[in-house]
């Protein structure tokens, strides 16, 4: 939670969603790097393209990385990373 609150900081400086805080990321990434979102509500796929307006600076990128490196563990349980795994 608490690297979701600094996520939630960069969002509040941009006027913009923590979401498209984290897919402006993403897509800043490589210019090889398409963000998928699956959505089946029109005012979330609108949310998600407004990433695209979001300018992240270099400190900002920077900050965001290091955030990255900091995440731990699996996103699922042994069971969930197992039917991933094969």
């Amino acid at each position: 939670m608490a690297l979701a609150g600094e996520i939630e900081a960069v969002a509040a400086k941009k006027s913009c969603t923590p979401a498209q805080v984290a897919l402006a990321w993403g897509l800043g990434r490589s210019e090889h790097i398409l963000t998928l979102t699956g959505t089946t509500k029109l005012d979330n796929l609108r949310s998600n393209l407004g990433a695209y307006d979001v300018h992240l600076t270099e400190a900002e990128r920077s900050a965001l990385n290091a955030l990255a490196e900091r995440v731990m563990g699996d996103r699922y349980d042994e069971w969930g990373m197992a039917g991933i795994n094969g």
